[in-house]
């Protein structure tokens, strides 16, 4: 257990290649301030390090990678001295710092447009760094957002995905030269509820294709991992019953243009999991697909 001023929450964990384990989240003061914190721990469970971070008013860490180095995503706000203006300067911008296995701060990178910017997540692998989250534009419009970092910290791309609806990627991942993003987009059905949303994204970070999954009721997706052609997405759901169900959706997408196909869906109704096939689901009349 780790507290850090007034409270403290973890939001990441990660395992380095020797099976040391990193967490990290943000942390509370009673001024009502936060910052972001990165902790580090051997498998036995003991603290080898603490890092914390706070280079604005507020700051709030995120999420966590390993690759070569322990990545930190992070949104921070601007500090009150700074300009007003949003059309100068975003009022929170997102944050990724770069330390070394030994706590060291390597680099540090801030990047925002608009108004808001928040880096929900990050990945990284084989040197490729990615990090995700929401940007509100000045016209109000709020898109998922994906940077593209090298491991030297060296911005490649940044680009936003969605329409008028709101949208925003909670979790990120690549598989090959294509990129996967799963969060949550407004439902065209219901502007009071969101809609499960899955994007993949090709080696020009175009959009290839998305998917929205989900009812009349609130679906998001909060995590999603490729294994080959297979791709699944984690999420909750509140249509199945009153009060948050987890889903597991499972999509199959080869390497090669042809449509995703949904394979399964499971729920956990509080007394054991229950196998649902899609068509049964469309019989019964819950499932309403929203797909693009």
């Amino acid at each position: 257990i780790w507290a850090g001023g007034a409270g403290a929450y973890g939001r990441g964990v990660a395992l380095d290649p020797s099976g040391d384990v990193y967490v990290a989240g943000y942390m509370v003061s009673d001024s009502a301030e936060s910052g972001s914190f990165l902790l580090k721990y051997d498998s036995a469970g003991s603290l080898i390090w603490e890092r914390t971070f706070n280079d604005g008013s507020h700051e709030t860490g995120w999420s966590v990678a390993v690759d070569n180095g322990v990545y930190l995503s992070s949104s921070m706000d601007r500090l009150p001295t700074k300009s007003v203006s949003a059309t100068v300067e975003p009022y929170t911008s997102m944050k990724l710092r770069k330390l070394d296995y030994d706590g060291n701060l390597l680099w540090s990178r801030t990047w925002g447009i608009g108004v808001e910017n928040y880096g929900f997540t990050v990945s990284s692998e084989n040197g490729l760094v990615l990090q995700a989250g929401m940007t509100r534009l000045d016209n109000g419009t709020i898109k998922a957002s994906l940077l593209e970092y090298m491991s030297d910290g060296e911005l490649l791309n940044s680009r936003q995905y969605g329409d008028t609806s709101e949208s925003c990627a909670w979790s990120v991942t690549s598989a090959g030269m294509y990129v996967y993003m799963a969060g949550y987009r407004m439902s065209p059905a219901n502007q009071d509820a969101r809609d499960a949303y899955i994007v993949k994204v090709d080696e020009n970070r175009n959009m290839f294709w998305f998917r929205t999954w989900g009812g009349y009721f609130d679906d998001v997706a909060r995590s999603i991992a490729v294994d080959g052609d297979s791709v699944y997405v984690a999420g909750i759901t509140y249509g199945l019953k009153h009060g948050g169900q987890v889903i597991l959706i499972a999509y199959n997408s080869p390497n090669l243009e042809w449509n995703p196909v949904p394979l399964l869906m499971y729920g956990s109704l509080g007394l054991g999991a229950v196998l649902m096939l899609v068509p049964i689901l469309m019989r019964v009349g819950y499932l309403k697909r929203n797909e693009t």
